[in-house]
């Protein structure tokens, strides 16, 4: 084989290493490191330039540099990619998506590589080396942050449909100490969207201390109340406010005060 398909050769043979590895379960990570790093940041980038590129007479730098970007934009690409597929992101994916875009140009730039690498008469680029780094590193911010808002809408989207708006009712006990004895703070908040009607009952054990029958609350709307309890209630016992929704017999909210400690 002649020299000027070489470079293309040894590409298409790194490419080929860690998609094998991938293909056949191999975990080793000294391996998947070796050959995973050209693979993401330099070897699919550089087979482009190939083959989009075959007449260019960039330098060693600027083709580094220039490799160096497009790798990073078809790793990004692929990362939106690969997210929206079955497979998602695992290493055999990356590996079939980074090699299968190598391998493709690589094939692209045998095809299209001219006989001689440097023909007379083609203009240079007028791009430096630090315009070229200026150029690709505003390229990669522009589709980093689009992939990036993107994502976000999207799961933002999906979030907002799979979890829609939460409605809940609050309900709180907290201890306090009024002219030296146990009271407590109680309250409830309607935070729904409809007119609500609840029942409320204070007990210790099957005492009941207090029971509030009809609590009517409209949409974002608290009640609440300051109760000061018997001498004669255990210490040892908690304290249980009890929200019980109208006509239903079984509370769906429980608050418990522990009067010893005075937590709730």
């Amino acid at each position: 084989m002649s020299r000027r398909y070489l470079d293309l050769v040894l590409v298409g043979v790194v490419v080929l290493i860690p998609l094998g590895l991938a293909l056949s379960g191999v975990n080793d990570t000294a391996w998947r490191v070796g050959f995973g790093v050209p693979l993401t940041l330099f070897l699919p980038g550089y087979a482009i330039l190939a083959a989009t590129l075959p007449h260019s007479t960039l330098d060693k730098a600027e083709r580094v540099l220039l490799s160096l970007g497009v790798s990073l934009v078809v790793t990004i690409l692929g990362g939106l990619i690969l997210n929206l597929t079955p497979w998602g992101l695992q290493s055999l994916s990356w590996a079939v998506w980074l090699g299968g875009v190598t391998l493709t140009a690589c094939l692209i730039a045998l095809l299209r590589r001219p006989a001689s690498l440097r023909q007379p008469g083609l203009l240079r680029p007028r791009f430096s080396a630090g315009q070229l780094a200026g150029l690709t590193l505003a390229g990669l911010v522009l589709i980093a942050t689009a992939v990036v808002t993107l994502r976000a809408v999207a799961l933002a989207s999906d979030y907002a449909a799979a979890y829609p708006a939460v409605e809940v009712v609050q309900l709180w006990a907290v201890p306090q100490t009024v002219d030296g004895q146990h009271a407590l703070r109680i309250g409830i908040a309607n935070h729904t969207t409809e007119m609500a009607t609840y029942r409320l009952r204070l007990q210790q054990a099957s005492r009941v201390l207090e029971e509030w029958p009809i609590i009517t609350l409209p949409p974002g709307e608290a009640w609440n109340t300051r109760l000061t309890l018997p001498d004669d209630l255990s210490t040892a016992l908690p304290v249980d406010a009890l929200l019980y929704r109208q006509g239903a017999p079984i509370a769906f909210r429980r608050a418990q005060v522990w009067l010893e400690t005075a937590q709730h």
